[in-house]
């Protein structure tokens, strides 16, 4: 069954190219609570939902234009509501493709407006080269030769989860279901600073070549303004090419200048949707 979702993703996101391997690793359907439309044992429509959030709804294009996505959709928005939330997220939560609904297409993202879903915000992805990777020539601010860059280890856990909750609370879960590696900045052995580093975790493939991600980059509040976020975006992207990677993506990027200045490029931006739900 989920080759079938899997087929009918890369129908209606064929510029979204994954493996099937990562869709069932990033969406975790086994976990998931699946809406589906079907004609005769064929599935022509589907919605996956995580906690309060639906991370994808996808209808073949031979069905669309039918009501489908709207009854896929309500049908979601009710079960979210039944199970005691009263909101629904497009993207985001535990388990996702994409942190919103990607900008690309006016059609989509006016799907949802009409049916009253906000965004708030608007988050950008971002991608670099590494193939042209030199940071000497950006001069970039080193940090202050005190401080020390490494990869977390178990015994550094609750420090890191300290300075994730002085820095942003709501990346704890992260954070503590964490697989990938963890690079920290540390001032005698203080953890001040994080970022997870992935490879071949990438939303968009780069014509099949390997690629990287790097995500929440954060800095407790005494330390910022000091070089630390951008030298473990710099050690971070170093370990990445030893890795063999070509390109690195960041996601859920708002402070896009930040990004451009290190040497990121914007390649698409998400619709942050989301709906206040009544009694359904």
């Amino acid at each position: 069954m989920f080759h079938e979702y899997y087929d009918i993703y890369c129908e209606c996101f064929s510029q979204y190219k994954i493996t099937y391997d990562m869709y069932i690793k990033k969406l975790n359907p086994e976990k998931s609570h699946i809406i589906f439309k079907e004609i005769h044992g064929d599935v022509l429509g589907y919605s996956i939902i995580h906690g309060n959030s639906i991370v994808l709804l996808c209808v073949k294009q031979s069905h669309r234009n039918r009501g489908y996505g709207s009854q896929l959709l309500f049908e979601a928005e009710k079960y979210i509501y039944n199970q005691g939330s009263k909101s629904v997220l497009l993207g985001r939560g535990s388990h996702y493709l994409f942190q919103g609904v990607p900008f690309d297409s006016t059609q989509v993202v006016a799907f949802f407006k009409n049916r009253g879903y906000t965004a708030a915000w608007i988050s950008a992805n971002m991608a670099f080269n590494l193939n042209v990777f030199d940071f000497n020539m950006r001069r970039i601010p080193l940090a202050p030769p005190q401080f020390e860059f490494r990869f977390a280890v178990e015994s550094d856990k609750l420090s890191l989860l300290n300075a994730v909750m002085e820095t942003e609370p709501t990346w704890r879960y992260y954070f503590e279901a964490c697989s990938d590696p963890i690079l920290v900045a540390t001032d005698h052995n203080k953890i001040i600073g994080f970022i997870i580093i992935s490879l071949d975790d990438a939303l968009k493939k780069f014509e099949e070549k390997k690629v990287g991600s790097i995500g929440c980059i954060g800095v407790i509040p005494e330390y910022r303004k000091r070089g630390v976020g951008r030298q473990l975006v710099v050690h971070g992207l170093k370990w990445l090419k030893r890795q063999a990677c070509l390109f690195v993506e960041a996601r859920y990027v708002w402070d896009i200048q930040w990004y451009e200045k290190l040497g990121f490029f914007n390649t698409g931006h998400q619709w942050m949707g989301e709906k206040i739900l009544k009694e359904l």
